[in-house]
């Protein structure tokens, strides 16, 4: 299966929430209603062309993942490397992150959430788009089972920085870390970004939170 062999599914004016072939499109701008999904144990945001999630649904059969991913042309790619090896055990969703958890992922459902390489925005007028901020963190919050863990890579300096005041600051989680941020990771796997990022010499900065047993739930 090639990546242009996944048709989008709608027209800009036909858009709809829709959950085909393991694929949950979920379009912006929409009255979101109940759907039933399968349970995910683990989820990873940004997933970009799939390779890393690709590996670890491989390697973890009994685990159920979800990738999510906004842009199609790269759900395209995760669902073609999926398709070519008979992967039963991901499922790809397609839209925004803050969308699809707040209206399709249930409380406490989630054990592990994975946030690889996410767009950085560097430009201070953009910043309002980056994936780390308070609403989202404690939607993360909410889907995560007590004791859940959030474990996120940048290749990002000041970024860096804004994940762990924005994690931390919330009340939610604690780190794993000691100190918080680590620059290694033995068989974390690889992707797209990381392989790129790592030629051109920079340092990754890795995260790993847990979720409070005794946090209250944050929304």
């Amino acid at each position: 299966m090639k990546p242009k062999d996944l048709k989008p599914p709608f027209s800009w004016k036909e858009r709809r929430v829709l959950f085909e072939g393991s694929v949950l499109y979920v379009p912006e701008r929409l009255s979101y209603e109940k759907l039933e999904l399968p349970k995910f144990n683990h989820i990873e945001y940004c997933s970009g062309n799939g390779d890393w999630i690709i590996e670890k649904a491989e390697e973890s059969p009994d685990i159920q993942w979800l990738a999510v991913e906004k842009r199609f042309d790269r759900v395209r790619k995760i669902w073609s490397k999926r398709e070519n090896k008979s992967i039963k055990n991901l499922t790809i969703a397609c839209g925004k992150a803050e969308t699809i958890t707040k209206h399709f992922l249930k409380s406490g459902s989630v054990e592990k959430i994975f946030i690889n390489f996410p767009d950085p925005w560097p430009k201070d007028r953009h910043a309002k788009h980056r994936i780390f901020q308070q609403p989202f963190i404690e939607q993360m919050a909410r889907i995560l089972a007590p004791g859940g863990e959030l474990i996120c890579a940048t290749d990002d300096v000041d970024y860096s920085g804004q994940i762990l005041a924005e994690v931390l600051g919330s009340k939610q989680f604690t780190s794993l870390f000691d100190p918080p941020i680590q620059s290694k990771w033995p068989g974390y796997g690889g992707s797209y970004f990381r392989d790129l990022w790592e030629r051109l010499g920079r340092q990754i900065a890795f995260f790993h939170f847990k979720k409070e047993y005794g946090a209250p739930s944050p929304l």
